[in-house]
């Protein structure tokens, strides 16, 4: 059985997607799209997908960066929002309200024990 090998290219008048054999490469051909006339390439370098620019690295690395910062953000914001209107869920009592007038206890020299 004969294998035909087929190239791919665009038409560089109409961007319109150009499909032929490999053996019609060199030939002069009308664009099936705009009609221009064009010469088929040989063969048409593909960009290997496999590698990307150091910059687009980057840019996903950092892109992801803000996003966990951004919902982090928003966490610590709601947590706040809850403390600050009162709907923790933490009981509270005087002692927490007035810190200053908490009972302390001491020890006396002959080990007796004291609240003040």
């Amino acid at each position: 059985m004969d294998e035909t090998t087929f190239l791919k290219c665009a038409c560089p008048h109409c961007d319109g997607h150009i499909e032929y054999p490999a053996t019609a490469a060199g030939q002069t051909v009308a664009c099936p799209y705009c009609g221009t006339t064009e010469v088929l390439p040989a063969a048409v370098n593909a960009p290997d997908r496999k590698k990307r620019s150091p910059f687009a690295l980057i840019g996903m690395v950092g892109g992801g960066m803000l996003a966990v910062g951004m919902v982090g953000g928003l966490i610590l914001h709601q947590i706040g929002a809850q403390k600050s209107s009162g709907d923790s869920h933490r009981p509270e009592n005087s002692a927490d309200r007035k810190p200053g007038n908490r009972t302390r206890i001491s020890t006396r020299p002959n080990g007796s024990k004291v609240a003040r």
